[in-house]
């Protein structure tokens, strides 16, 4: 599994059953470039890693992960299965298009890098609002038993809404556990990197602009976001690429420009490498 995911910059959400650790197509420590919801509304045992920091607790719950933020959750016990979890991936295009009265995310976990809520006397007025999403997606013969992650319509939208704005009613009497924001200075470095695709990105330079040893850097990075400092570039890149095809709006050297690649040339043979596809097939096939 990638330490690095991305979704896309709208709503985006999956409904799984939760497996317990140690289970093959469990998610294993990652981050991304938006935020994650995670929601189970029945009494399951979990412990959750962010930032390093290890939390137990027993469901139902609710964990509001900030981006780039490395986060691991995972089921304790064995009987698990059959237990839904809904899991919400907000990119900054969707919050952008979406006034904070109507869905205030960004209020609840504040300056915050994740916040955990215990739910335990609010399940069914979530459950029924869960309950549109789920049917939706049953509707439309989503894959409950392998999970797959799908944009969110309007409607789904909607009641994402719903959803966030009962959190913050009930925020001050259901959080048990918050991850402050940190001084390490990783997040920064991410944060450089995510923001100078197009430049010349080499572990030495950004080791001079953050005043440390290169292998200072390349140790604490590796600890951290569990990949290199080169591979995380590269996921990077080939990422906000794919975005990049899907919005249509740039010419395939203005994308590669924009991603840092070299030239044309280098990017097709880059982008088919990592895909099987050429970035024409893939921005094709994507939407098909």
């Amino acid at each position: 599994m990638k330490s690095f995911i991305e979704f896309g910059e709208e709503l985006y959400l999956d409904c799984s059953n939760a497996h317990p650790y140690g289970h093959p197509d469990m998610t294993m420590a990652h981050m991304h470039s938006h935020y994650e919801m995670l929601m189970v509304l029945d009494p399951v045992p979990y412990s959750a890693v962010i930032d390093g920091k290890m939390f137990h607790g027993i469901g139902p719950m609710i964990i509001i992960v900030a981006p780039y933020c490395m986060h691991f959750t995972y089921y304790t016990d064995k009987n698990v299965s059959g237990k839904k979890y809904f899991a919400f991936y907000i990119g900054d295009g969707y919050l952008n298009s979406v006034s904070e009265d109507m869905v205030p995310l960004k209020s609840v976990l504040g300056d915050r890098r994740a916040c955990i809520f215990d739910i335990t006397g609010h399940v069914e007025e979530l459950r029924a609002v869960t309950k549109h999403i789920a049917d939706e997606l049953a509707r439309n013969n989503y894959p409950f038993k392998n999970g797959k992650t799908v944009k969110a319509s309007v409607t789904q939208q909607l009641y994402f809404g719903i959803l966030v704005n009962l959190i913050k009613d009930f925020e001050k009497e259901t959080m048990v556990n918050t991850v402050a924001t940190g001084k390490n200075y990783i997040s920064d470095v991410i944060m450089y990197i995510v923001h100078n695709l197009d430049t010349h990105l080499t572990t030495p330079q950004i080791a001079e602009h953050f005043f440390v040893s290169r292998d200072k850097l390349n140790r604490d990075f590796k600890k951290y976001a569990q990949m290199s400092i080169r591979s995380f570039i590269m996921e990077s890149r080939m990422n906000l690429a794919k975005s990049l095809l899907l919005e249509k709006k740039l010419t395939i050297g203005e994308i590669a420009a924009r991603c840092g690649f070299e030239n044309e040339k280098y990017f097709y043979s880059f982008f088919k490498q990592n895909t099987g596809l050429t970035p024409k097939e893939y921005s094709k096939n994507i939407r098909q």
